[in-house]
């Protein structure tokens, strides 16, 4: 992933018609601040996976967290799906479980195992 913070819309506008009408970046992310590309064909789900995969790692073995509609697919390979308080309306949705505080909620994880 590629994040830029405060991306002229001139380089916006470069980044969109070099890397993704190319099909080389997907724009994962954009607000008035940031704005996100990752390699197309790809996503944060399927790097889990890939790791999973390499690992011998169960989804159910797995946990993650999220706040945007980026790391849906992501969660969705994840037992325990974490959206943080300020996370989109629909990732809190799609989450099993909400959080105030990632950190406590890993080592509360690490603990039950």
């Amino acid at each position: 992933k590629v994040a830029f913070l405060n991306l002229s819309q001139k380089a916006k506008i470069k980044l969109d018609n070099l890397g993704v009408k190319s099909g080389i970046l997907n724009k994962v992310y954009e607000d008035s601040s940031w704005t996100e590309y990752i390699k197309a064909y790809t996503d944060k789900g399927t790097a889990v996976e890939q790791l999973q995969k390499e690992n011998n790692i169960s989804t159910s073995e797995t946990a993650a967290f999220g706040d945007n509609l980026n790391d849906l697919n992501m969660l969705r390979k994840a037992r325990y799906s974490f959206a943080v308080s300020n996370a989109n309306p629909e990732v809190i949705k799609m989450c099993k479980f909400k959080t105030n505080n990632v950190n406590n909620e890993i080592l509360n994880i690490i603990r039950e195992r």
